[in-house]
């Protein structure tokens, strides 16, 4: 049948919810790392998880306004045990339609570091749409001195994700250094 969670409600799946027959609309509050057997239409705030957390849709995942808000503790998805995960996550099974914003946080101490990456909407179908504000590769926002980032071409080139810039090794700065002075040197002689 059909589900709607209303403004300012609060909903905590941690089992599942059934509406593969008909609809799941959120307007207030989802939170949990359960599973949805059918099509949600998100304007509300999604939170993935239990600190830390993956919430399974069978079926497509429309976020048409409000917030998604991620935690971030660690590098770990949880290596097939979803349990197991540092940081949420969302897998949808179909289609991912995105708006709204998105609202990154982190969670047991956790600190970025340079070469950082998260998956967190892994999408078996196609992918459209984007968070409001947030074009291909821009910055999410600064953490403890280090940046974060946004792709919708992580994973398999079809899922989401967040991440940090890699330090380049000593040695390509070095080159570096020594092509820009070699060029100098060139641009002095003419």
């Amino acid at each position: 049948g059909t589900l709607t969670n209303d403004v300012n409600g609060w909903l905590q799946n941690n089992g599942n919810i059934q509406t593969e027959d008909g609809t799941f609309v959120n307007n207030g509050t989802l939170a949990g790392s359960g599973l949805i057997n059918g099509d949600y239409t998100d304007q509300g705030v999604t939170k993935a998880g239990n600190s830390a957390g993956v919430l399974t849709i069978n079926g497509d995942f429309f976020k048409v306004e409000g917030t998604k808000e991620i935690e971030l503790g660690g590098l770990f998805d949880g290596g097939g045990d979803k349990s197991l995960t540092e940081y949420d996550w969302i897998d949808v099974t179909g289609n991912v339609e995105l708006a709204g914003t998105l609202d990154v946080s982190l969670i047991d101490g956790f600190d970025l570091q340079a070469g950082d990456a998260f998956n967190f909407i892994r999408v078996g179908g196609t992918l459209s749409g984007q968070y409001d504000d947030l074009d291909e590769g821009d910055l999410v926002g600064n953490f403890g001195g280090q940046d974060l980032f946004i792709t919708y071409g992580g994973g398999d080139g079809n899922d989401v994700a967040l991440f940090t810039r890699s330090v380049p090794e000593p040695g390509t700065i070095l080159i570096l250094s020594m092509l820009a002075g070699l060029r100098m040197t060139v641009r002095r002689r003419r």
